[in-house]
């Protein structure tokens, strides 16, 4: 476990708070310090904070470093919304809140956790302490999940990229009936309550209970 203190001074007034991380702690990688932001274990003046935080001079940063996770993750018994599965492999919708697999801060509690304990036979299946996931959502990004539950089916699916769509367009799945063999939609992407991002119809369409209208615009297209 590590633990430092660092007072921001003038030559770091108004950067980012990844950037002043990166220069004071040179052995962490920036994604490896923005998972530590994102998990409460780097603080500005006490309180929790985001990346992208302009810090300003005399603010009081505290940073706490946990020991590396286990070469191996432990199976645990916890909820998951499975939404198709077979021999190859699993679809679960995670919620956001939900940690995909562990890393900084993080050992267990995770969606790679609970698909061991629902699937022994994965461990092993891509790396040890990401078992059959092939694709990534952050922690506070809801969204279906595909995971490989054999070494076949793993190295058929498409790599995990950085970029939030791969390089490619995105698809989904979905619970309702398209209107023909071909559909266009035009739609909204907003915030939800609580933060998420939340997905609604232009006025008129469907789209689910409580999600209100509004926010940047946005087309797509189904089969």
């Amino acid at each position: 476990m590590e633990h430092h203190v660092y007072f921001v001074d003038a030559l770091f007034q108004g950067r980012r708070l990844d950037a002043f991380l990166v220069s004071h702690l040179p052995a962490h990688s920036r994604s490896h310090l923005k998972g530590l932001i994102e998990s409460g274990l780097i603080t500005v003046d006490g309180a929790p904070a985001k990346p992208a935080l302009r810090v300003r001079r005399g603010q009081r940063i505290e940073i706490t470093i946990p020991p590396p996770p286990p070469a191996e993750i432990a199976p645990e018994a916890l909820p998951l919304d499975i939404i198709f599965e077979d021999d190859q492999l699993l679809v679960v919708n995670k919620p956001p809140g939900l940690v995909v697999h562990p890393g900084a801060g993080r050992s267990g509690g995770t969606l790679a956790n609970a698909v061991l304990a629902r699937v022994p036979q994965m461990a092993g299946v891509g790396s040890a302490l990401r078992p059959g996931i092939v694709h990534r959502l952050d922690k506070d990004t809801s969204g279906l999940l595909m995971v490989a539950k054999t070494p076949q089916a793993y190295h058929r699916s498409p790599p995990a990229s950085p970029h939030p769509h791969g390089g490619r367009p995105p698809r989904a799945a979905g619970r309702h009936a398209l209107p023909g063999p071909r559909a266009l939609c035009a739609s909204h992407v907003g915030g939800g309550p609580a933060g998420d991002r939340a997905h609604a119809s232009d006025p008129g369409t469907l789209r689910p209970p409580g999600v209100p209208c509004g926010g940047r615009p946005g087309l797509w297209s189904g089969r």
